[in-house]
């Protein structure tokens, strides 16, 4: 068999939270821009995908996603391309997929077994971590943890 890297799964992860969601916004709900930092234990978090689920629940609200770059900055996007979302409370899950650990897509049954914050923030109803969009301009700084490890240290 073959092994390729995580990061296609990173990918699949984001289309399955927005697909998952849905997109029905409510008819005239205005989306604002949201950007933000993600840090872990202080560090930006590269290629960690993000996902903000409205508190008000719903199987048809939409779930604004991200996807972060080198320095942990991302933008959300809702119905297109860094968008933003609409205002409203939500809860933050984020899937950050080890890239430098060989998967072989076809034996691993959860792809949450790579996710270096170790499902921690994967589950909406379990996150932790909780914001506002306002009706403007969005910025937050979202600072994950995750207990060290042997390999950090080195």
């Amino acid at each position: 068999m073959r092994s390729r890297p995580a990061i296609p799964l990173l990918g699949l992860l984001g289309a399955a939270l927005t697909l998952a969601a849905g997109c029905d916004r409510p008819a005239g709900a205005k989306i604002y821009p949201v950007e933000g930092v993600l840090t872990v234990n202080g560090e930006p978090a590269a290629n960690a995908s993000v996902a903000f689920h409205p508190r008000s629940g719903g199987s048809s609200i939409c779930c604004p996603v991200g996807v972060t770059d080198a320095n942990g900055r991302f933008r959300l996007s809702t119905q297109s391309q860094f968008d933003g979302a609409a205002c409203g409370d939500y809860v933050v899950t984020i899937v950050w997929i080890d890239d430098s650990i060989e998967v072989d897509e076809c034996v691993c049954p959860d792809p949450l077994m790579h996710d270096r914050l170790k499902g921690l923030y994967a589950n909406a109803d379990l996150s932790t971590v909780k914001v506002t969009v306002r009706p403007e301009a969005n910025l937050f700084e979202i600072d994950a943890w995750r207990e060290r490890t042997i390999e950090d240290l080195r």
